[in-house]
């Protein structure tokens, strides 16, 4: 497909996911789960996840508060959370996806080869292989930071199989990071009687 056709090809199919998921009857927390998994299928995203909560990894430790997720497994998502909760991914995953961040409108967007270019990816690292210790390869990372610095974030995944994210998805996600307020960490009310570390399926 033309590089400009399939930018276009993304961005109509955003609007009609949007305008989808609205129109259904479900309660918010159904269409938040069906708009992320829209996105994910829009993207072809093999497993994603939408989290939120407080804090930023380049002054403090990160609070996430909650969190929706599709095609991750129990096994997968206690090695995510192994990954997500290290001291280690601050380090060499979090604060360098923070240097990507536009100050004018607290949204950042990069795909991996935004952070590491193939050469290093495929060399022996840590994020690397704790990747592909969940069965996936290529990432797209985007956050949206709101007042009191509440965030909201969505990450995506695809499998060894699928090709890299590239210049297209990352401007269309950062669309819909920008525009759909669902998405907006300020409009979550957070379920303080489940802790974070003990996520449901539907979480």
């Amino acid at each position: 497909m033309d590089r400009d056709m399939r930018l276009y090809s993304l961005e109509v199919g955003l609007l009609h996911l949007v305008v989808d998921v609205a129109d259904l009857s479900a309660n918010i927390s159904g269409r938040r789960q069906l708009l992320l998994e829209r996105l994910g299928a829009l993207f072809s995203a093999s497993a994603g996840l939408w989290a939120w909560g407080t804090g930023r990894p380049d002054t403090e430790c990160p609070n996430t508060v909650g969190a929706l997720h599709f095609g991750l497994d129990r096994s997968q998502l206690s090695l995510f959370q192994q990954f997500s909760l290290s001291d280690k991914s601050r380090k060499e995953f979090q604060r360098p996806i923070m240097a990507h961040l536009n100050h004018e409108d607290e949204i950042l967007c990069v795909v991996r080869r935004d952070i590491f270019d193939d050469a290093v990816w495929k060399s022996p690292n840590w994020v690397f292989n704790s990747v592909h210790s969940i069965g996936m390869n290529s990432w797209m990372h985007s956050v949206r930071y709101g007042c009191k610095e509440k965030w909201s974030s969505v990450l995506l995944f695809r499998d060894t199989e699928k090709p890299e994210f590239g210049d297209h998805e990352r401007t269309v996600m950062r669309q819909a990071l920008a525009n759909i307020r669902w998405l907006w960490a300020p409009l979550i009310t957070p379920d303080t009687k489940t802790p974070v570390g003990h996520l449901t399926e539907r979480q």
